[in-house]
């Protein structure tokens, strides 16, 4: 169960990249001053990227189930 539960997840973040790379505004704001958006890529786990010039750069893919004080941003 644990190899088709990774296979599906990559495939998301796969998918998830794709409609990043056409609409990079679609994260909601995370943290304005430093320009961190997120998104939630399944329910467990969020993306935090920002945008840089015309350049995406992910910065942390975060389990949810976490403390939240542990984001590093």
């Amino acid at each position: 169960m644990g190899e088709r539960v990774a296979t599906l997840f990559v495939r998301k973040a796969h998918d998830f990249l794709d409609i990043l790379s056409d609409f990079p505004e679609i994260g909601t704001i995370e943290n304005k001053e430093k320009g961190i958006r997120g998104f939630t890529i399944v329910r467990q786990v969020n993306v935090f990227y920002k945008i840089k010039n015309d350049h995406i750069v992910l910065l942390d893919f975060f389990d949810n189930r976490q403390k939240p004080k542990k984001k590093r941003f």
